[in-house]
């Protein structure tokens, strides 16, 4: 999980960032945007449901105040992190949400 934060904290630094110009042989300024590809997207996405999936189940079976409290918490990262990767190419208005 804490791999894949790292990468969702990346992908949203590079969103956020104004695209810096890169120097090709000195000569001219190139805009450089790099988005993640399809396939990377389809299996960070994979990975967060069955992520999501397996809190959830263990949210139902789980008896402890505590457990309950971690699984509440961990599902909230999750749905963060698929808003984020849904909503990719705007990364920094999950940073203006509300949660009523």
């Amino acid at each position: 999980m804490r791999e894949m934060g790292r990468l969702v904290k990346e992908l949203i630094k590079m969103e956020n960032n104004p695209d810096k110009p890169l120097k090709d042989d000195g000569k001219r300024n190139i805009s450089h945007n790099m988005l993640p590809l399809a396939g990377d997207v389809k299996y960070l996405t994979d990975y967060l449901n069955k992520i999501a999936e397996e809190t959830y189940q263990s949210l139902i079976i789980s008896t402890e105040k505590e457990a309950v409290k971690r699984c509440w918490v961990e599902l909230s990262e999750i749905v963060l992190a698929q808003t984020i990767v849904f909503n990719r190419r705007r990364a920094g208005e999950v940073l203006k949400m509300t949660i009523e």
